[in-house]
């Protein structure tokens, strides 16, 4: 005897395996567009591993929330991007046992990488004390060196009784572009930095997003920084360095 179909009730919802496969579809295609890299300009007069920033006037720049296993692993990944969306760089930390510990304290460092993996950028995060972990009390810096190797300068956070700053320093240690700190408060919605330079000009600024809902658990950070495209490119890449500390920091 032939069965006939029994149709579907109506409002029914759709099954597991239909819903199943609509996320993993949306999955594979958020998985390209985080594939899909920004070309670098061929340019002989800027620092080698810098020509990606040399037409840019603003960064994205996102602190990914790695799997359990990757997690515990402490290494953890920023995604550097421009305003088209497209990678401009990958940040890799090197695994610290002190991370945990000594929270935005401790020391790191951090390789910045294109498609390939090549290590075109490296972040130092020194303890700032000797003897001690500092715990939030005594100046942080963040190091760069583009190549990895050549030093273009550092990002200091310069802390007072009156006011938090962060000065950014060329490789001569003259004192070239200003960040104004946090205000007191943190994690609370959006919050906006000036950026300066040496004539009090301001040039730019940094803001924190509270990530949206449907990134709020795969992203514990995300900042933009926009300056004049025009800027040389190490302070370019000095100020991404400010951003790094400045998400560390966790403001």
């Amino acid at each position: 005897m032939e069965m006939k179909e029994v149709p579907k009730a109506f409002g029914e919802m759709p099954s597991s395996s239909r819903k199943g496969d609509k996320d993993k579809k949306e999955t594979e295609e958020k998985r390209k567009k985080d594939e899909v890299w920004m070309v670098a300009p061929s340019d002989s007069r800027v620092t080698r591993g810098l020509e990606v920033l040399s037409s840019l006037d603003k960064i994205y720049v996102s602190q990914r929330l790695m799997p359990f296993e990757e997690y515990t692993s402490k290494k953890f990944m920023f995604q550097i991007k421009n305003g088209k969306g497209e990678n401009v760089y990958r940040g890799l930390e090197r695994p610290s046992v002190l991370q945990f510990i000594f929270d935005s304290s401790y020391p790191f460092k951090m390789d910045l990488v294109d498609k390939s993996g090549t290590k075109l950028v490296e972040l130092d995060h020194p303890c700032s004390c000797a003897l001690c972990p500092c715990f939030n009390v005594c100046d942080k810096k963040i190091k760069v060196y583009a190549p990895p190797g050549h030093y273009i300068g550092e990002v200091l956070k310069i802390i007072s009784y009156k006011y938090t700053e962060y000065v950014v320093q060329d490789a001569n240690g003259k004192e070239v572009i200003f960040i104004d700190g946090p205000p007191i408060y943190k994690n609370i919605g959006k919050v906006t930095l000036a950026i300066w330079d040496s004539h009090d000009h301001q040039i730019g600024t940094i803001t924190k997003e509270f990530p949206i809902l449907e990134s709020l658990f795969t992203e514990s950070s995300y900042f933009s920084a926009s300056f004049p495209s025009s800027l040389n490119t190490n302070y370019k890449a000095l100020i991404l360095g400010g951003v790094i500390l400045l998400s560390v920091a966790s403001i």
